[in-house]
C-alpha cells in the first residue's frame, strides 16, 4: 500500500561532488532500457514470460520507490497499457529500495540510487497475433536531487516480442524505412551500453534524414550516456571523489560541445524546429533560455505535437496551468488516443475550475475505462475534495471499479480511506484493513496491510477494555502498540491512550501527553481532550492556554534575520519588520511542482488569518528563475510576498533549506517555533491550529 496522503537522502558525499553546472545542464537524470529476461526462449500464444525494465539514476538524483510516506513525492507507477496480444500477469518485482530523510518533502521516503531494476511478469493472450509485436510499458516517475524536484514524467518504452508464427507487420512503420531500420539498431546498442555503436547509429539517421528529432535526441543522449556511464561499474557506483570530478568535467565539457553545436545547426537552419527542441531539452534546468527556445519552435509549428507538449510540460511546471491547458487542448485534438495528454489536460483544471476539473475528469474516465490513468484520475479528485463525504464516494468508487491488487493508484486510495474511517467509521477502517489483508495477492501486499489491522484492531480492543472499566490493561496494550510506519492520522491513538492513562488515575500524565503531541501533530479532536483533561485537574482555560504556550516556547528557535528586496516594489523588508506578526517564512521557486501544488492551500491560509496578523513571505531560492516570479504571481493572483535572494545556496547556507517548498513558521517575537513541511489538504487542520496557536501568543 502506497499510502499517499492527499496530498534528503543521505547521498555519499563522493556522489555529491559532481558538478553543479553539470548536473543543471542533464536532460533527463533518469534513463531507462527494457529487456525481454529470456531472449532465447520460444515465445507462444498463452505463454508467459518477463522483461525487466533498468533505470539508470545520475549521481545526485534519487527515483522514488512505488511505496511512499503521507504527503511525500508521487510514487513510480509502471503499467501495461492495453494490447491485443499482452498483458501483465502479475505483481511487478520492485528492487528493495533505501529508506532516507528527504528534505525535499521533510519525511522519510524510499528511494532508488544509481540503478534499480524493476521485473514485469507478462502473459500472451491466447488470441495473440503470430509475428512481431512491440509490448509497451508506461513508467511513470518523479526525481530529486537534495535542493529541487523535477515535474513528474510519463515515459514509454518498448520492446519487440515475437509470438512463435508467421511474421506479420512487416513494413508496418511505412514512409522511410530505411531510416527507422537505423533508428532501431542505434536504439538497441544504446540499450545494450554499446555507445560508439549507437552513436554512429543515431549519426548514420541524421545523414540520411537531417532533420529527425528522434535521431537528433537519440544522440545527444548516446552522447551523454557513454561519459556518464563511467560513473558505474556493474551495477555499482564508483564513489572515488577525484574519478567522479573528472566524469563530472568531462559530462560538462561535452553538454558544452552539445550545445554550442545545436546553436550553429539552429543558427544555420533557423526554419528547422528541431534543433529548438534539442536546445530546449539541453537547456532543461535554464527555464528562460528553455522557454525561449520552445516559444522559438511554437512560432515556426504551432501544430507541432512534440512542441506543444513541451510547451504544456514547461507552462504546467512552472505554475501556469491556464496557458498548459490550452496547449493540451491542441494536442488531444490532433491525438485523441493521446492517454497521457488527455489525462493533463483534464488534471490541471483543478487550480483553475473545480466544477471544470470534475467534468472533464469523468469524460477522461469515461473515454478511458479500466485504465491506470482512470485509477489515478479518480484518486486526484479525491485528493483534491475539501469535501469529506464526496472524498469517500471517489474512494470507494475506486475499490470498486479499479481492484487494488490490480492498480496501484487504487492502492495508495485505500490507505487514504482507512485514515479516514479510523477517525469517523473505526468499524469501517478495520474491515476494509481485512478486506485489503484477505485480498492481498503478494507477501508484500500483505506485509503492507497487516500492521493497519494489529492496529485497528488494538484500538478497538483498547476501547472495549475502558469501556469495560480495564484501563490498567487498555493502557498496557497502548504502549506496546506500534503505529503503522507512514500512518498519519495519529490523533485517535493518542486520545484513547489519554483517556486510558485518566481512567488509571494518571490524569497530570494524560494531559501532559496531549500537550506534548498538540505542538506537533494537533487536531481539534486532541485539543477537546486536553481541555477537558485540564478541567479535571482543576485548572481554567487561560491556564490551560498558559501550559500550551510554555510548552510552546521551550520548542522556539532563533532565526537569522535578512534584509531582502521585495520582487514588486524592490524596497527591502527584513523578518524585524514583521514583529508582532505571524510569519511563515515559504522558500519555494518558480519551476518548483510541489511548491504549486501547496500555493493554492498557502493562499487559502493567508485569506483566512488576514494580512494584519498573519504573512507570508516567500524567498525565491533559484536566482536564475527570477524573471519567472512576477509573471507566476499575476497569473496566480496570490497575494504572498516574493523576495529575492542573492545567490542559490543561500537558503541552504542560511536556514538549513535543503528541500523546497520549505516552511518555518514565525512567531510574534521572531522566533521559529514550527517547521510546518510542504502543506496540502490533509494537513490544512493541522496547520490551521499551529498558526492559532501562535496567534494566541503573548509578545
Amino acid at each position: 500500500m502506497k499510502h499517499l496522503s492527499f496530498g534528503i537522502a543521505v547521498l555519499s558525499v563522493a556522489i555529491c561532488v559532481l558538478s553543479a553546472a553539470a548536473a543543471a545542464q542533464d536532460t533527463n537524470p533518469v534513463h531507462l532500457t527494457i529487456k525481454r529476461d529470456d531472449a532465447n526462449q520460444s515465445i507462444k500464444q498463452g505463454d508467459k514470460f518477463s522483461v525487466s525494465i533498468v533505470a539508470f539514476i545520475d549521481p545526485g538524483w534519487h527515483l522514488y520507490s512505488p511505496e511512499q510516506p503521507a504527503g511525500g513525492p508521487i510514487p513510480t507507477r509502471i503499467s501495461v497499457p492495453e494490447n491485443k496480444n499482452f498483458h501483465l500477469a502479475g505483481d511487478i518485482e520492485n528492487p528493495v529500495p533505501q529508506v532516507v530523510f528527504d528534505p525535499n518533502f521533510n519525511l522519510e521516503t524510499q528511494i532508488y540510487e544509481g540503478e534499480a531494476t524493476f521485473v514485469l511478469p507478462i502473459a500472451v493472450l491466447p488470441s495473440a497475433s503470430t509475428g512481431k509485436d512491440a509490448l509497451a510499458v508506461s513508467f511513470f516517475y518523479q526525481t530529486c536531487n537534495d535542493k529541487t524536484c523535477l515535474p513528474p514524467r510519463s515515459v514509454k518504452v518498448e520492446t519487440e516480442i515475437e509470438v512463435a508464427g508467421s511474421a506479420i507487420n512487416q513494413g508496418k512503420q511505412g514512409g522511410d524505412s530505411q531510416v527507422k531500420i537505423v533508428l532501431e539498431t542505434a536504439k538497441s546498442a544504446l540499450d545494450k551500453k554499446d555507445f560508439p555503436a549507437a552513436i554512429g547509429g543515431y549519426e548514420r539517421a541524421i545523414e540520411l534524414d537531417p532533420f529527425s528529432y528522434e535521431a537528433h535526441s537519440g544522440y545527444v543522449e548516446a552522447s551523454e550516456s557513454q561519459i556518464r556511464n563511467q560513473i558505474f561499474a556493474n551495477g555499482e557506483v564508483n564513489t572515488d571523489e577525484n574519478a567522479l570530478k573528472e566524469v563530472g568535467k568531462k559530462l560538462k565539457g561535452e553538454q558544452d560541445q552539445l550545445i554550442a553545436k545545436y546553436q550553429a545547426l539552429e543558427a544555420k537552419n533557423p526554419d528547422k524546429v528541431v534543433f529548438k527542441l534539442i536546445l530546449a531539452n539541453l537547456n532543461i534546468y535554464e527555464p528562460v533560455k528553455r522557454r525561449d527556445y520552445l516559444e522559438r519552435a511554437y512560432r515556426l509549428e504551432p501544430n507541432d505535437l512534440e512542441v506543444l507538449s513541451d510547451l504544456a510540460s514547461f507552462e504546467s511546471a512552472r505554475g501556469d496551468n491556464r496557458k498548459a491547458v490550452e496547449y493540451y487542448k491542441k494536442v488531444v485534438n490532433q491525438k485523441p488516443a493521446d492517454e497521457d495528454a488527455a489525462f493533463l489536460f483534464a488534471f490541471l483544471y483543478k487550480d483553475i475550475d473545480k466544477t471544470t476539473y470534475k467534468e472533464k475528469s469523468r469524460e477522461f474516465i469515461k473515454r478511458f475505462p479500466n485504465t491506470d490513468r482512470a485509477a489515478q484520475t479518480l484518486y486526484w479528485l479525491a485528493a483534491n475534495s475539501e469535501n469529506e463525504s464526496e472524498r469517500i464516494v471517489y474512494l470507494e468508487e475506486l475499490k470498486h471499479n479499479y481492484p487494488p491488487a490490480k492498480f496501484s493508484w487504487s492502492d495508495s486510495g485505500m490507505g487514504t480511506l482507512f485514515g479516514i474511517y479510523a477517525l469517523s467509521a473505526p468499524d469501517k477502517a478495520l474491515a476494509l484493513a481485512t478486506e485489503m489483508l484477505n485480498a492481498a495477492t503478494s507477501p508484500a501486499l500483505k506485509k503492507e496491510w497487516e500492521p493497519y489491522v494489529d492496529y485497528q484492531s488494538a484500538i478497538d480492543h483498547a476501547t472495549a477494555l475502558i469501556r469495560n472499566n480495564k484501563p490498567a490493561e487498555a493502557t498496557a496494550l497502548l504502549d506496546k502498540l506500534k503505529i503503522p510506519r507512514y500512518f498519519s492520522t495519529t490523533s485517535p491513538f493518542y486520545i484513547l491512550r489519554a483517556k486510558a492513562l485518566d481512567a488509571s488515575g494518571q490524569t497530570d500524565a494524560a494531559y501532559h501527553l496531549l500537550i506534548d503531541n498538540a505542538v506537533k501533530r494537533p487536531s481539534a479532536e486532541m485539543l477537546l481532550e486536553m481541555n477537558s483533561e485540564g478541567k479535571k485537574l482543576g485548572k481554567d482555560k487561560p491556564q490551560i492556554e498558559a501550559d500550551l504556550q510554555a510548552k510552546i516556547a521551550a520548542q522556539t528557535k532563533p532565526i537569522k534575520d535578512f534584509s531582502l528586496a521585495r520582487f514588486d516594489s524592490n524596497k527591502n523588508v527584513s523578518l524585524a519588520d514583521y514583529r508582532g506578526k505571524v510569519v511563515l517564512l515559504n522558500f519555494w521557486y518558480p519551476m518548483c511542482g510541489p511548491c504549486h501544488g501547496e500555493a493554492p492551500y498557502l493562499e487559502k491560509l493567508l485569506k483566512k488569518y488576514g494580512k494584519d496578523d498573519f504573512v507570508i513571505l516567500s524567498p525565491s531560492v533559484h536566482p536564475k528563475e527570477d524573471s519567472l516570479v512576477i509573471p507566476y504571481f499575476q497569473s496566480t493572483k496570490f497575494d504572498f510576498i516574493p523576495l529575492k535572494v542573492p545567490d542559490e545556496e543561500w537558503a541552504t547556507k542560511e536556514y538549513g533549506a535543503r528541500g523546497f517548498p520549505t516552511n518555518y513558521l514565525i512567531d510574534k517575537q521572531g522566533r521559529k517555533i514550527f517547521d510546518i513541511g510542504v502543506v496540502y489538504q490533509d494537513r490544512m487542520e493541522e496547520v490551521q491550529l499551529l498558526i492559532e496557536m501562535a496567534l494566541a501568543q503573548k509578545q
